[in-house]
């Protein structure tokens, strides 16, 4: 009987050893398996945030170079204005330096000759030259303008030059100094565009 009992206590060890060692590995292998899910998961987020920086940093790059060719646009615009600018006022200045009263003088001689003797004619000239060229124009030595032909009108809006018209008729020739500049820079600024644009 005695050796019964122990065989059944034995028995009941073995079984409990048994199951509680498989319950532990049951335990273990859940262990391992969430701990290899949580580094599958790690794993797949780092992955993510490796890709999402490296877009941010592909995205600052493009904005970078974005930002850097709209810069150099602008400058090369700006560039191009300046020039223009600067070539527009070296064009005034040298004409103002050549519309002397001594010049507009020969200047309105050869339009009133080019338009013909047939019409009368107003000629705008600046306020300050007005009278000097009336004494060079209709002065007793001068025979060579009709002074009923022509009117010398002073105009404020007239620095240097003249701005010729036919008495009664609103089209007029515009020999001022802004005029012939804007007429010089017709001709130049293209083949001046053409020089900046070859050098973007």
């Amino acid at each position: 009987m005695e050796a019964n009992l122990e065989n059944l206590i034995d028995k009941i060890k073995a079984d409990g050893i048994q199951e509680a060692e498989k319950e532990a590995e049951e335990k273990i292998e859940r262990a391992e398996k969430r701990a290899q899910e949580i580094i599958g998961e790690a794993e797949q987020e780092a992955e993510e945030i490796v890709k999402k920086a490296e877009r941010e940093v592909e995205q600052l790059r493009e904005s970078g170079e974005e930002a850097l060719k709209q810069a150099q646009r602008d400058t090369i615009l700006v560039t191009k204005e300046r020039i223009t600018d600067l070539l527009d006022k070296i064009f005034k200045a040298e004409i103002s330096e050549t519309l002397t009263p001594e010049f507009t003088q020969e200047l309105i001689l050869k339009v009133v000759e080019a338009l013909g003797e047939g019409e009368n004619y107003e000629i705008s000239v600046s306020e300050e030259d007005r009278d000097k060229l009336v004494e060079m124009l209709f002065g007793e030595a001068q025979a060579e303008v009709d002074d009923e032909r022509i009117d010398l009108l002073p105009e404020r809006e007239v620095s240097q030059g003249i701005r010729v018209s036919v008495k009664g008729e609103d089209v007029y020739y515009d020999l001022t100094d802004e005029g012939l500049a804007n007429y010089l820079n017709e001709f130049l600024n293209p083949a001046i565009q053409k020089v900046l644009e070859s050098k973007d």
